[in-house]
């Protein structure tokens, strides 16, 4: 003979009855609402608003929004923008030789 065993399930079947919980009271509704309601602003708050600063390496470059120093588009040493690039220096003489798209 098999010894007698309770199974437990592993996991819950939406569809079975005893797995549904239908007379919850309202004590037991009112904690699950508090608790949704503070998971939901936690998850708003965001981690600057938790932590001083940023906890792991992905969060430092979204952290600081503020550049350290003041870029000054006249120095030529910190700011040296292109006019074009070799990727759109071609698509720019493609378009200006289509002769369908003059205006």
């Amino acid at each position: 003979m098999r010894p007698r065993c309770i199974s437990i399930p592993v996991g819950t079947k939406f569809y079975a009855a005893h797995d549904q919980m239908t007379n919850e009271s309202r004590e037991q509704t009112l904690m699950v609402d508090s608790y949704s309601e503070k998971v939901s602003q936690a998850r708003a708050k965001g981690p600057r608003s938790k932590y001083p600063s940023p906890c792991t390496d992905n969060q430092i470059y979204g952290w600081y929004d503020k550049p350290l120093l003041r870029m000054d588009r006249n120095d030529r040493r910190f700011y040296q923008p292109k006019k074009e690039s070799e990727h759109t220096k071609v698509e720019i003489i493609i378009l200006m030789s289509n002769p369908r798209k003059r205006k």
